[in-house]
């Protein structure tokens, strides 16, 4: 059996055999709205060749970023090309905190990383969802959004001397020249994967902490507060997470929520969860 969590930053790979993990690495990011086909294909004879011998796998478990209904049936399609005796199933990302979190309880299931996703699951399956819309429009709290709040702010010369010297050094042009650098799209992704990259560099910075912070009370505040029908737990995955944890924790409560878990790493959970339902 192979696992394989990935998000749109890096990937976790493992190869479980007999109960046992026999093969773990870490590879780069895939997602299919940001990644080509051939990116999947390269990682998958990557793993294959560091299996040193290990007898092909059975049954894959791809938790994928971007594997919505349409692009979950691509993934799976391309691992049908390479691996076309396995038993295939592709999940979105979502379904990892599900499979590895909640142990079949209702709450609600978080991504704060380089993207951002909400989901509520009902204890079987997914029952609703508050769409991201990517990070050109939403993906709110993630890595991305923060560093487009940052480049905003940077634009209007709005933070102090200090950081604006900090952020100067990694953007390598002046708040005046931001306006300029920014017109073609190309040169704005760029610009923005090169911040959100670079946040823990300054994150600690008062001026960008709060920043940070104003960001993910706007993911929180995507939460239903008066609707019963729904748990008012959550569990909660990725860098942007575990990283303002204590933040989070205090946010949730006053709003009348309780964090379970905030998982930096779900693999070690899917890990888990393979082990024990296959004992």
């Amino acid at each position: 059996m192979w696992i394989i969590e990935s998000g749109s930053t890096k990937s976790n790979w493992v190869a479980l055999d007999d109960q046992k993990v026999r093969l773990e690495t870490t590879q780069q990011g895939f997602n299919p709205y940001h990644h080509d086909r051939y990116d999947l294909v390269n990682m998958i004879l990557s793993f294959i060749s560091n299996s040193d011998g290990s007898k092909s796998p059975d049954s894959i478990h791809h938790y994928c970023a971007g594997a919505n209904d349409h692009r979950r049936s691509e993934v799976a399609d391309i691992w049908r090309y390479k691996l076309p005796f396995a038993d295939i199933n592709v999940y979105s990302d979502i379904m990892a905190l599900a499979h590895g979190l909640t142990s079949g309880e209702p709450g609600w299931l978080g991504i704060l990383g380089t993207g951002s996703n909400l989901a509520h699951f009902n204890g079987e399956l997914i029952d609703y969802n508050i769409p991201s819309l990517g990070w050109m429009l939403g993906d709110e709290g993630s890595s991305r959004d923060i560093a487009k709040e940052i480049l905003k702010r940077y634009g209007r010369s709005s933070f102090s001397e200090n950081t604006t010297q900090h952020l100067k050094k990694i953007l390598q042009f002046d708040p005046e020249k931001a306006s300029g650098q920014i017109q073609d799209f190309r040169v704005f992704k760029e610009v923005i994967d090169l911040l959100a990259d670079s946040l823990s560099q300054i994150i600690n910075t008062e001026e960008i902490k709060a920043l940070a912070h104003s960001r993910i009370a706007t993911f929180i505040d995507l939460l239903p507060v008066n609707e019963t029908k729904f748990s008012k737990r959550i569990h909660l995955t990725g860098s942007i997470a575990y990283f303002h944890s204590s933040f989070i924790e205090n946010y949730l409560g006053k709003i009348g929520y309780q964090c379970l878990s905030i998982d930096r790493y779900p693999i070690k959970s899917l890990i888990n969860y393979y082990v024990n339902k296959n004992q």
